[in-house]
Order: C-alpha cells, then sequence, then structure tokens
C-alpha cells in the first residue's frame, strides 16, 4: 500500500502539470476504465444489453454502496467503445463520480450511440489496450484525477481476429501504470475465456463469465462492485478452478449449439 501512494504523490505531480482544466488533480478511490466491445459479432439488440448493463450498474444501490465506501467516496470512469484496430470511440469522457452523482453517470452511458464502425468490425483487444494510454482522450494521466489505483474493465464476447497480437496491447498499458486489467467473457465463442485468461487480464485480475448476452447485467454489477470498493484487487482463481470453468464453458457452448 505504501507503493500505492507513493505512486499517488508521483502522479499528483504529474497532474498538476497536466489536467485539462490547468487546476490540481482531484483525488478519487479509483480510476476505471469500462472498455465495450461493440465488434461485428455484437448485434443490436446485443449492444443494448450491454449499455444497459453499464447504465443499470450505475444506478444501482451495491454500486453506490462501494462508491460511498471507498476512501474518497468517489471514483473517476471513462467509457470507451471499441472494436478493430483503428476503432476505438469515446463514450463518456473521465468523469468524477459519487453516489450521490452516479445516476448522472448512468444517464451520460444511456445518451450515447453505437459508433459506426461498420457491420464487420473485427475484434482488436490488444489495439484498444494501447489506445487507452495512447490517446490523450483516454489517458488516465492526463485527465483531471489522482488515484493510487488505475483498474481497466474489458468485456468482449469473441477472441482476438485483427490487430496487436500476443500481449502487446496488456503490456502498453502495464508500462503506463495500469494496475489491474479484469475482463468479462461473454460465452458466445469457446475461446474467449481462455483468450482473457491468457492474454488480457492482469495484476490480480480475473475473467468474470456471462453465459450470454442476457446474463451480462448481473454479472457485470458484481464485477464493477468488485472494482470500485475500498480493495479494488480481486482474489485471482486457483489454476484448477480455472480449467474447470473452461471446461464448463466449452460444455455450456456446446448444448447451446445443439438445442439451435
Amino acid at each position: 500500500m505504501v507503493k500505492g501512494w507513493k505512486r499517488l504523490i508521483a502522479a499528483s505531480g504529474l497532474l498538476c502539470l497536466f489536467s485539462t482544466s490547468g487546476q490540481a488533480a482531484v483525488a478519487v478511490g479509483v480510476e476505471l476504465y469500462l472498455l465495450v466491445d461493440t465488434s461485428g459479432s455484437i448485434y443490436a439488440d446485443e449492444f443494448l444489453l450491454q449499455k444497459q448493463g453499464y447504465v443499470d450498474a450505475f444506478r444501482s444501490p451495491e454500486v453506490k454502496a462501494a462508491i460511498a465506501a471507498n476512501p474518497t467516496g468517489s471514483i473517476a470512469a471513462t467509457l470507451i467503445y471499441w472494436a478493430g484496430p483503428k476503432h476505438q470511440a469515446l463514450g463518456v469522457g473521465w468523469t468524477r463520480i459519487t453516489s450521490d452523482t452516479a445516476d448522472d453517470f448512468a444517464d451520460l452511458i444511456a445518451a450515447t450511440a453505437r459508433p459506426n464502425f461498420g457491420r464487420f468490425a473485427q475484434t482488436a483487444p490488444q489495439d484498444v489496450l494501447t489506445a487507452i494510454v495512447t490517446n490523450p482522450l483516454f489517458d488516465y494521466r492526463v485527465n483531471d484525477f489522482t488515484s493510487a489505483k488505475q483498474v481497466v474493465d474489458i468485456s468482449g464476447d469473441g477472441p482476438r481476429n485483427a490487430g496487436l497480437t500476443g500481449t502487446a496491447g496488456r503490456d502498453a498499458a502495464i508500462a503506463a501504470g495500469i494496475d489491474v486489467i479484469n475482463g468479462l467473457a461473454i460465452l458466445d465463442d469457446p475461446e474467449v475465456l481462455p483468450y482473457y485468461q491468457q492474454f488480457v487480464i492482469y495484476g490480480g485480475g480475473q475473467v468474470f463469465v456471462a453465459n450470454d448476452f442476457d446474463d451480462f447485467g448481473a454479472v457485470l454489477l458484481t464485477k464493477i462492485t468488485r472494482e470500485i470498493g475500498p480493495d479494488v484487487t480481486p482474489v485471482p482463481l486457483p489454476a484448477g478452478a480455472w480449467l474447470l470453468a473452461t471446461g464448463l464453458a466449452t460444455l455450456i457452448l456446446a448444448r447451446r449449439r445443439r438445442s439451435r
């Protein structure tokens, strides 16, 4: 924890120089990236279910209580829509959120529209992980806030099929100071869970699993509540549990396909 607060002090000095408002950065409990998959595999109704999941989460008493329990009683968050290598769009810019203003942030998400990335937009998670620390619109180091923890929350329904390979994006995010990367895997593809486990999560992060888009909102609520509470570092599952989760995901997908 001492290391974290040393980083907080250093970050405060940096942000005082580069804050977009020209004023001293405001301390918050956590800076949270919400990265939402809008690739071609996400149908219109599925996009709306994802967006509504984020809206409902910030309107929920659970998330408001988690924000209130944070040492500063606040967080900062930004929502980014992503798809292919050059497809990243700002949905909601960096915003300070308290339990009293969480509904306002939910309203901002509700007012966003799906970016026009094209019907066949590919899936490039490593590119959005790079973009969050190279695009000034996204980068936490040049926003108006400072914290001891920076957390990435990325959701998707498939593994990488375009753009940067391996862990190039994750490595860039880590090098820039991102502390935790969590994933939310929507089991439309049997490869999404192992991909997120191997190439995406970091810093004690974990992959939360939604069986389908109807299940997305409930899983997301649990995920965000944990990320913004006083202890924002999830406890990773043991290796054996990951193997069990992967096996169960494959079995669920096989049964769903046979029933179609």
